[in-house]
Order: C-alpha cells, then structure tokens, then sequence
C-alpha cells in the first residue's frame, strides 16, 4: 500500500515552487466537484489503469477530468468502483487531465507512473502545453515535457509505445496539433522526457488524434518498430506505416484500397509461435459497406490475412473499426483476440474478433445514448479475475446536451458490464 488507507479519500495538488520546482502537495481529502456545468461533458475525454492507489493489491482507474480553474485526474478503486482519490493541476490549468496514461517504474520504487496532459493556464488549445510525469508512491513530478511553439493542443492524447531507445524503460507518444486540418504525435524518452522524433499526418489531435503501436524489430537494429495511423474523422483520408521506431523513417506502408478513414485505429495481436498481426480500423467503410472495415495484416505489413466488415455482423453497426483493442486469447486457439468498437442507434457496441480469422466470438453492448468516441477502446486493470477486462468511454454527442458520463468496464471473460465510474458528487 502507498497511498493512505483503503476507506480514506486522499487529494493530491500540483504546484510550482518559488524557483521553479514542481511538487506535489496533500490537500483537504473531499473531492471537488470536477468543472463548471459548462464543462462537465468533458469528465472521461481521458482515462487509463492506474497503479494501486488503496492498498488492495490491484490496478486502480484513472479518468481526467478537464475544463475547470484547475482541471482534475480522478482514481477510483477497481473492486468498487468507488472514487478513493484526485490529483489536481496548478492554478490556471485548466487542460489538466485532457490526456492521461500508465507507465513503466521510473525511479525504481516499485510502483508504476502515470502521464498527465496539462493545458498552458490561459488557453488549454494553445501552444506552450505541459506533460507531467507523476510518481504516485513518491508523490512528486519526475519530469515535464514542455511542448514548442506550434505544437497545439499538446498532450491530448498520450500512448506508451515500449522501448525505443535499447534502455529497457517505456518510452511515450504525446499527440498534438501542428494546425486545425492535421494531427501530430511526438515521441518522448520515458527514461527522461526528452524528444526523439515527431511524425504528422491527416486527422484533428482533439476529436481524431493519431494512434500507434510497437511490433517486433524488422530492420535489425534491436529497437522496436512502431506502427502509426492517421485518418480523418470523416470522408476518405487515411494511412498507416511502419516505422522505424528508432528515428521514426517510414518503411512500410499498409494498404488497403478504397478505404475510407483507414489507419483511425491500430493494434496489434501476438500468438506465442507464430508471432505477431498487425490490425487497423477503417470506420469510413469501403467501396463495399459504409458502415466501416477492420483489416489484419502479416507482421511486416507485406500481406493481408483477413478483413471483417460492417456488412459481416448482420446489423446496423456504424463505424466499425473506430477503435481497436488486443484482449487476449478469448477461445484458447493460441492467437490473441481484439475488440472493435461500433456503434447502432441503441448504444455501444463491441465486437470480440478472433486473431486468427476475424470471424466475430461474441458481441459485447450496453444500451444508452452514449457511443463510442474515436480511441474509445482502453486496456482494463488486470489480474486472474480480469484478465482481459477493458474499458470503454462513455461519449455524449454534443447535439445531446449532456455531461460526460466516464466509462464503462466490461469482462473480457463474459462481455459483461462489470462496472461504472461517474463523476464524484463531492464538493469541497
């Protein structure tokens, strides 16, 4: 245990010091209200696993909650679903929380870090944005990752993408926006925080930020690669390459003609002889089904090995592919299995793909008006009861009019909802 006991709430604010260092400091344990009603759809924009913050032994949830004077990380518990703590950003942040994700042990205390996207204090979609790298068992900022001039909307989406740097730690994919019409991710050392390499392409780094993946090394030089896509939320622009993950050349580039929105998503899946699969989502269809594709291709991105449709599930699923999700091998047949997100005019709806064939094992939903946003999909806490458990981002159209509602967590031995996190209704 690291954090205070199970049954008490802990409050954790970051401030910046006369002369410049960062700390974090304990504040009154009673949660405040997230943001401003204004505001309030933004609560679960982002969200990831968490280290163990109450002391039960298991991978906590932590869901941002952007938008106020400052904005707000919130943690819950994963065998109650409960809210047991939230970190605060500094005065005037008011994009604290917008990205948020889950780290390798850093500073070797045995505990996991987390990443956390921070606006620049007047204007959250400008320039001069923060990354914070938080050690929760230390409670203290290792490190921060300043974005440069141009750099819009810098850490709206934040992805660990393995070792590219041959020093054994998780290196880290911050997204950004280097104008309104494209979509950037920067890649970080995660030993240090420095810079290695930015890569840009189609998209809008707020409602479509690029996505990546490592796979195995394919250009001898011991380093993993790193599969990216970029892709519009709409219409037909879309790609996704390999590349080195040393220095981020290209080399490879998947193809998959005639689809719409191709590279909105990718993932891969691994079985323990045959190796690894490359997957990518195409939620703008093809010349053959509009309501979106998923594509599996060969590790090096040479073949394709299967596709799975819109068409194929036999109802009136709309954008298929739209995130994507390896959970593990659901029907013992030695490949990993992935989850698609779609969605139809009654509410979410997951798809559990078999590895091998793409054939569809199961149909995971959740009835309401909320569906899938673009990157919906999120790794769950893991260990022997939830192996393969996931989360899903529960999104509210703007047309709606309603708060963001957090996110849903599904077993991935079942399909079934296992859990909600809500906004805290605590006011300080």
């Amino acid at each position: 245990m690291f954090f205070l006991a199970a049954t008490t709430a802990f409050t954790l604010v970051v401030q910046r010091e006369v002369g410049g260092d960062v700390v974090l400091k304990g504040g009154h344990p009673v949660f405040r209200r997230a943001c401003f009603e204004p505001y309030q759809k933004l609560f679960g924009i982002s969200l990831s696993v968490a280290p163990d913050c109450d002391g039960d032994g298991q991978q906590d949830i932590m869901i941002g909650a952007p938008g106020d004077d400052p904005g707000s990380v919130y943690f819950y518990s994963s065998r109650t679903c409960e809210p047991i703590g939230e970190l605060v950003g500094p005065s005037r942040s008011f994009g604290f929380g917008i990205g948020v994700c889950y780290l390798s042990d850093l500073d070797g205390d045995g505990v996991n870090e987390i990443a956390v996207g921070e606006g620049d204090g007047e204007r959250w979609g400008t320039a001069n944005n923060h990354v914070w790298v938080i050690s929760m068992k230390k409670r203290n900022v290792l490190y921060e990752v300043l974005g440069a001039e141009g750099e819009w909307l810098f850490g709206s989406s934040l992805q660990p993408v393995g070792d590219l740097t041959g020093d054994a730690v998780t290196d880290l994919a911050v997204g950004f926006a280097p104008d309104p019409e494209r979509s950037g991710l920067l890649f970080v050392d995660g030993s240090n925080g420095s810079r290695l390499y930015s890569l840009q392409g189609h998209g809008s780094a707020f409602t479509r930020p690029g996505r990546c993946v490592p796979i195995p090394d394919l250009n001898g030089d011991s380093i993993a690669e790193v599969v990216v896509g970029f892709s519009e939320r709409s219409g037909s622009k879309g790609t996704a390459w390999i590349h080195s993950g040393r220095d981020g050349t290209p080399f490879l580039e998947l193809v998959a003609e005639s689809a719409r929105a191709f590279g909105a998503a990718v993932a891969r899946i691994d079985h323990e002889e045959e190796g690894v699969r490359i997957v990518v989502g195409a939620p703008g269809g093809d010349e053959n089904c509009e309501a979106g594709v998923v594509f599996c291709f060969s590790r090096d991105g040479s073949r394709e090995i299967w596709r799975t449709s819109g068409s194929d599930l036999g109802g009136a699923v709309l954008e298929l592919g739209a995130s994507l999700l390896p959970i593990g091998d659901t029907d013992g047949d030695g490949w990993g299995d992935v989850a698609v997100s779609s969605y139809d005019f009654f509410g979410v709806r997951i798809h559990v793909l078999d590895g091998r064939t793409g054939s569809v094992l199961r149909e995971d939903s959740y009835d309401d008006e909320f569906v899938p946003a673009y990157g919906a999909l999120f790794e769950g806490p893991t260990g022997a009861e939830q192996e393969g458990s996931y989360l899903v981002r529960r999104y509210a159209p703007s047309s709606i009019g309603r708060q963001g509602q957090g996110a849903l967590w599904f077993s991935g031995q079942t399909g079934q909802v296992v859990g909600s996190f809500v906004l805290p209704q605590f006011v300080r």
